[in-house]
């Protein structure tokens, strides 16, 4: 069963990559997460994001700054347009 306080930090995450990307026509970094969701570290982003990667919700390169990406199936899991 999922923890509804993971789930709604990550749905937090997702909509700030979504905002940030609309706002700036690029991806948003660690720290930019970090301070528009209120999370403690960009450890504690990392740690959400390879979640949100694992479960198919976003899509990033691996060492490459500001390629996050939402999936169709992060859209559909989140309810976002």
């Amino acid at each position: 069963m999922r923890s509804d306080k993971k789930y709604h930090k990550m749905q937090n995450l997702f909509t700030q990559i979504l905002f940030y990307q609309r706002e700036h026509g690029f991806s948003p970094s660690y720290r930019d997460l970090m301070t528009a969701t209120g999370l403690s570290s960009t450890s504690v982003v990392k740690y959400y994001l390879i979640k949100m990667r694992h479960n198919g919700l976003i899509r990033y390169a691996n060492n490459t700054a500001r390629t996050l990406r939402v999936t169709d199936e992060g859209k559909e899991v989140f309810r976002v347009k």
